[in-house]
């Protein structure tokens, strides 16, 4: 098949930035699904903020948005993906169109951003990213159908050699600041850190440091590799959830690097956890609180998670999402 990625965000990147701190989770999700669709004799093309003019990486052409207007491009295709914005599937002339969701999107803000005509005209699928997301993306805005897949993780976090050894008392939160930050800091002050002094939690900024923090700490933002490190060095990730979190490639990460997870299962985040063996997913803030402090101080509890994770590490890869999405792309192109 061929298939067109299209992205019209104002971040330029290609697939050589996959490790930037500069791309947020729909570009990473684009990056793998496009290569991966690749690797399974599919001719993959996409259309984006790039800066080039037909570059070829990892099986994939990159080609920068602006030059689908020119009439050097073919742009006929089996498939077009449209990435947050259905209005892109304009540009090409596609037997079956499809459109990844990065939200929930509300009636409201679905018409606010003119996404009807263009569902109607062009009539995508949604593609959605979690159990939570299929629930909660209403048949207004997904009337053409939804297929749902589940997000992955760059490879480097299930290859990465792990420490043999105990890990300190360190916690970690790599997730954005507005995801609930305020809450799990609330709930470390108040009854984490008074029962467990010798841990420490490390956060995303930015955030302002003040001197009451009881041991919480900026990290310092890097590459993707800066997290793998930080990750390693990580007895425990604590992650509230958030009713935006459709997926939450932070917690993924986390789990890939056999760190259990301690969270409120708001949003998605109750589908990354197994309870009691890779995690804990808390019914309030007292019991988020007791869970993060026995993971923090009991080895022998922590051990047995990170040993389930081991257990499971490496089974959710891009290449079983790209395989299922070929599945759905082939399929439709019968019907």
């Amino acid at each position: 098949m061929k298939i067109f990625f299209i992205e019209n965000s104002l971040v330029e990147f290609d697939a050589l930035d996959r490790h930037s701190n500069k791309l947020r989770g729909g570009e990473t999700v684009l990056i793998n699904l496009a290569e991966n669709l690749a690797l399974l004799n599919n001719e993959v093309h996409v259309f984006n903020n790039c800066n080039h003019l037909k570059k070829e990486i990892n099986n994939v052409h990159w080609t920068d948005l602006k030059y689908l207007n020119d009439e050097y491009f073919d742009k006929k295709c089996d498939v077009a993906i449209s990435q947050s914005d259905a209005n892109n599937l304009k540009l090409v002339n596609s037997k079956k169109n499809y459109f990844i969701s990065h939200s929930i999107q509300s009636i409201e803000k679905f018409l606010r951003k003119k996404q009807l005509i263009p569902f109607i005209k062009y009539k995508p699928k949604v593609i959605v990213a979690s159990n939570y997301q299929y629930k909660l993306r209403s048949y207004p805005t997904s009337f053409n159908g939804k297929i749902q897949l589940s997000w992955a993780v760059d490879k480097m976090f299930y290859e990465t050699l792990l420490n043999d050894e105990f890990v300190e008392k360190k916690a970690i939160f790599t997730t954005r600041p507005n995801r609930n930050l305020d809450r799990l800091l609330n709930i470390w002050k108040k009854d984490i850190y008074p029962q467990s002094k010798s841990s420490s939690l490390y956060i995303n900024p930015p955030y302002e440091i003040k001197s009451d923090e009881k041991n919480v700490f900026l990290r310092t933002l890097g590459n993707q590799k800066n997290l793998l490190n930080d990750l390693k060095s990580s007895r425990v990730m604590l992650v509230p959830g958030h009713k935006g979190e459709i997926f939450c490639l932070a917690a993924q990460e986390a789990a890939e690097m056999c760190v259990p997870i301690v969270t409120l299962g708001i949003g998605s985040l109750g589908e990354r956890v197994e309870h009691n063996k890779t995690g804990f997913i808390a019914k309030n803030d007292k019991e988020f609180a007791d869970y993060s402090i026995s993971l923090l101080n009991d080895d022998d509890l922590w051990k047995k998670f990170r040993n389930n994770l081991i257990e499971k590490r490496g089974k959710v890869t891009w290449k079983v999402t790209a395989n299922n999405l070929n599945k759905h792309l082939i399929n439709d192109q019968q019907n």
